[in-house]
């Protein structure tokens, strides 16, 4: 009880004693669309890994069997993994973001478009409650869970 008021000799208008404040609702969307820039940026970073994984395997080609087209073969492949680095640097600086940066915001609208979905369909607690254990219990950032979590208890069924 707010007891300001019993100790005062003039009550003013209008006052709450037991006042409960509910936690703001925060309206997300059913997925995020990724603009323009985002798009060339996720399909250069998908060729990026590409080019990794490939850079990988020529590496351990080059250390079991050693040969010049091999070798060759590896630097190439080195020179486009720089030229790619270079061109997804320069789209991230014509957004005046960092390449990190971008790089995961970019993840986190790939784990709540990959999830959210599920939650807007979900039609009982117990789907709620198992997309929260599978949330709770997957490798994604942990601004995405939080993201994803709140939105779980938003939902009203």
């Amino acid at each position: 009880m707010n007891i300001i008021i019993l100790n005062t000799l003039t009550c003013p208008k209008n006052v709450h004693t037991f006042k409960g404040t509910g936690k703001k609702k925060v309206d997300y969307p059913q997925k995020y669309v990724f603009t323009e820039f985002e798009k060339d940026f996720n399909e250069l970073l998908q060729q990026l890994y590409t080019l990794e994984s490939n850079i990988k395997v020529q590496k351990q080609n080059l250390k079991y069997y050693y040969s010049a087209q091999d070798r060759y073969d590896y630097r190439r492949l080195l020179q486009e993994k720089q030229n790619l680095l270079g061109r997804l640097k320069r789209i991230a600086k014509s957004v005046d973001m960092n390449f990190d940066t971008l790089q995961y915001n970019l993840t986190l609208k790939k784990e709540y478009n990959r999830y959210a979905p599920k939650i807007f369909r979900a039609k009982s607690k117990e789907e709620l409650v198992q997309l929260k254990e599978l949330i709770s219990s997957a490798n994604i950032y942990q601004k995405a869970r939080d993201i994803l979590i709140n939105l779980i208890e938003q939902k009203k069924i």
